[in-house]
């Protein structure tokens, strides 16, 4: 398209006001500088606006004009206002409107900053598996658990020779040991922790990140398994018939019928053992440990956290699988049992719209690709804005994919 044609599509759409307007769009985002823009230029174009897009709707703007109209204002009212009226809310509206662009526009560019600052964290590409991987499943990554799991997940995480092998999370800079997160989880947190506000547990056996030179204590929800149901010897509930005394969480259980080890594989999971988990799903990723009084997202902080890789852990040829040699087997079939089972509490309906945070993976390859199998297990979100909070740049997936591996596969 040249000059001409994208003239005449952006005047139709009121998109821009004169020729020197579609010359500075054309020389912004035409990589080739001839004066035209390709399909590939136009598509990077829509993007870019409709990312744009997405960070206005974070803002909510509509809220904003909203507090504006006069108190009590009805939809009969809204149907019979003049144009000077409605000029005359968004007036009102306009500084508070300003603001929010303005914060939105200083997040980002934190965002930007601490990206840098950490030597490309999020860069990378946007990469998954085949078909053939989702239908291997679970099993084709981690191979086939023991008959008694509950004993399996135990014995992966307290003895074998990295059960207290240390390692750090990317996202708040825990510092523990898979040993650790199994006897938290087994006490509710009281192994290793104390008591604190809010019903959370302050955790003492785990070594929180600095922060602008202050230790950060580690302070999580954990519950012994008791919250969650009365659970047999054999690991079944004792009663799955509903009861006027259950909580809001144990009639889940209830409705889902999970095990006892599905509810102790996603505890596990919900903690920073997800590190690990996903790394050795996904077959890259970083585990390293960051020694104390490094500061947060610090370059010291990345470099010593990027310097185990994730298949140290999952490479035979490498130490860490030669020290632990396992794959955290039991506790990957438990986790993708629970969330089959809590299929059945969804809410959603097939083709709904997800949404995750890409944090600044390069996803030129998977546009232009049909898609992959994500080998891992991924968290998204219905709420956009949630999404926005990881990374400005998101992409939506649909839940089609995700009922369908629920339903069919054990692979996620």
């Amino acid at each position: 398209m040249g000059n001409g044609g994208l003239a005449a599509l952006m005047h139709a759409h009121q998109l821009a006001h004169d020729e020197d307007e579609v010359e500075r769009v054309i020389m912004r985002v035409g990589a080739n500088r001839n004066g035209e823009i390709n399909f590939q230029e136009f598509c990077a174009l829509a993007r870019r606006n409709s990312e744009i897009e997405m960070v206005l709707r974070m803002m909510r703007p509509e809220c904003v004009v909203a507090s504006h109209f006069p108190t009590g204002t009805t939809l009969e009212d809204f149907a019979t206002m003049s144009s000077a009226q409605f000029s005359n809310i968004l007036d009102l509206s306009k500084l508070a409107l300003v603001q929010r662009m303005v914060d939105a526009a200083r997040n980002m560019n934190c965002i930007g900053q601490a990206q840098q600052a950490s030597n490309g964290k999020f860069c990378g590409e946007l990469k998954g598996g085949t078909y053939d991987d989702f239908l291997d499943g679970v099993t084709g990554i981690v191979g086939e658990p023991d008959a008694d799991l509950e004993k399996g997940m135990r014995d992966e995480h307290t003895k074998r020779l990295d059960s207290h092998s240390k390692f750090t999370t990317p996202n708040y800079g825990i510092t523990t040991t898979p040993a650790i997160e199994y006897a938290l989880m087994m006490s509710g947190g009281m192994s290793h922790g104390r008591s604190g506000d809010d019903a959370c547990v302050i955790i003492t056996g785990t070594r929180g990140c600095w922060f602008a030179g202050k230790q950060m204590e580690d302070k999580r929800v954990l519950r012994p398994i008791e919250h969650y149901g009365d659970f047999e010897d054999d690991g079944c509930l004792r009663d799955t018939r509903p009861s006027t005394t259950d909580t809001r969480i144990q009639r889940q259980v209830k409705q889902a019928s999970l095990r006892r080890c599905d509810v102790l594989a996603i505890i596990l999971y919900t903690g920073p053992m997800f590190v690990l988990y996903n790394s050795i799903l996904r077959g890259f990723g970083f585990c390293g440990e960051v020694a104390a009084h490094i500061e947060f997202a610090s370059d010291k902080f990345w470099t010593q956290f990027k310097a185990v890789s994730a298949t140290q852990r999952v490479e035979p040829r490498d130490s860490w699988v030669q020290r632990g040699g396992h794959k955290f087997t039991n506790t990957i079939h438990a986790l993708a049992s629970a969330i089959k089972k809590l299929k059945v509490l969804s809410d959603h309906s097939a083709g709904s719209c997800l949404y995750r945070g890409l944090g600044g993976l390069d996803v030129r390859e998977f546009l232009d690709s049909r898609g992959f199998t994500d080998m891992a297990f991924m968290s998204t979100s219905k709420r956009l804005h949630t999404a926005l909070e990881y990374r400005y740049i998101s992409y939506v997936y649909r839940e089609m994919g995700i009922s369908r591996i629920s339903i069919e596969r054990e692979g996620l």
